[in-house]
Order: C-alpha cells, then sequence, then structure tokens
C-alpha cells in the first residue's frame, strides 16, 4: 500500500521517472522530493453578456407651416417670419420681404425669371439659325410662419387665406413667364439668321417685362385681413 503510494507521487510530480522507488529498500527512502508543486485551481471566469443597445431613434415632429406656398418643380426660397398677431406678421414682411418692383420696396413674395437665349457663332457666316438653345428658369420667394403656441386659430385660418391669395397672385406671373416662351419659341422659327432670332427673342424678353409690371399695376392688392 506504501509502495503505491510512492508510485503514484513519482508519476504525479516527475515526468522523466520511469520506475517506481521501493519503500522497503533504506537506501531507496532516503531520496525524496526535495519539492513539490503546489497546483492552483484554474480561476472561475464569470461570462457577463453586454448586449448591444439599439440606437435610440429620435424623430423630430415636421413642423406645421399653414398655407406654406408650394410649386411643383419650380425652387422656392422662404423667409421666416414670427409673430402672434395680424399687425406682428405685417411688420416682419415688411421688414424681410424680397425687394422687387420698380420701386424696390419690400414685397410680400415675388417671383423671379430668366429668358435665355443663344446662338453659337452669332454675327459670323457660319452660325446655323437651327442649332439655337432657349430656356427660362424661375424661383418664387415666399413668407413661411410657425404659428406659436398662442397664435388664434382665427388668426392662422386668416393667414391661409392670405396665403392662398398670394400664391395665386404668383402664378399669374408664372404663366406669363410660359406663356411668352412659348411666343418666343414660335417666333424665332421663322427667323432666317441668327442675329434675327436673336432681336426676336431680345424683344419679346423686354415684352414680357411690360407685361410683368402691367399686371402688378392691374391686379387687385392682396390684402391680410
Amino acid at each position: 500500500m506504501k509502495l503505491t503510494s510512492i508510485c503514484l507521487i513519482s508519476f504525479l510530480f516527475f515526468a522523466t521517472a520511469s520506475a517506481c522507488f521501493d519503500a522497503g529498500n533504506p537506501a531507496l527512502q532516503s531520496i525524496q522530493p526535495t519539492s513539490i508543486e503546489t497546483v492552483h485551481p484554474l480561476p472561475t471566469i464569470t461570462i457577463t453578456p453586454n448586449p448591444i443597445q439599439p440606437p435610440t431613434l429620435t424623430i423630430s415632429p415636421t413642423p406645421y407651416y399653414p398655407g406654406l406656398i408650394i410649386f411643383p418643380k419650380i425652387t422656392t426660397k422662404y423667409y421666416d417670419i414670427q409673430g402672434s398677431t395680424r399687425e406682428q406678421l405685417l411688420d416682419e414682411m415688411r421688414l424681410k420681404g424680397p425687394i422687387a418692383g420698380i420701386d424696390h420696396e419690400h414685397s410680400i413674395a415675388a417671383m423671379e425669371y430668366d429668358i435665355l437665349y443663344t446662338w453659337p457663332g452669332r454675327g459670323t457666316a457660319g452660325c446655323d439659325v437651327t442649332k439655337g438653345e432657349i430656356w427660362y428658369s424661375l424661383k418664387v420667394y415666399a413668407p413661411r410662419w410657425l404659428p406659436p403656441p398662442n397664435a388664434p386659430a382665427e388668426l392662422i385660418d386668416a393667414w391661409i387665406v392670405f396665403m392662398e391669395n398670394v400664391k395665386a397672385h404668383e402664378e399669374d406671373h408664372i404663366e406669363l413667364v410660359r406663356e411668352y416662351f412659348k411666343m418666343t419659341l414660335d417666333a424665332i422659327t421663322v427667323a432666317t439668321s441668327c442675329s434675327e432670332a436673336w432681336d426676336i427673342a431680345d424683344g419679346l424678353e423686354k415684352d414680357l417685362y411690360r407685361a410683368q409690371l402691367k399686371y402688378d399695376r392691374d391686379a387687385e392688392p392682396t390684402i391680410f385681413r
């Protein structure tokens, strides 16, 4: 029983041992290991899951701009106004509105247009009147109001009606541009030279400008009631 015990220790702690010691041999009993390695248990590792939290998605409510003027396929630039009374809104528009018209004063809204045309080589014998290019661009400037919490419902309703009238006014200006653009396209088809086509387009552009001024003079004033 003792021999078995020594043989077991030799196997465990001395990897090069090939035989067991005889516990009954006095000569061999004096051979003892000088040290014994202490075996430490492996530490216990606790894995705490760290779930990835999904990002918090914050969705801001879309501001409500009553009566906002929108023209499909036309660039519209807005200037923001503040106020909770009719007088405050009018003062804001007088202060911030676009400068337009022959008086160069602040307007409630404005429509900006360009009719552009070119005939490469105009004035030379090589100019081809059928190779000309003509196009137009439109841009609208309009007020934008975000009612404060204390804005009366009657004021919001009046503002919506007011903006509908403003939009109708600017739509008439836009229609004039489209009408004169079509007139220009039709007129230049009879031109026999690039210079003649240019003069026709230039004359109609000046006619359009006068027509826009006349419309503003004759139109009913847009009133915020």
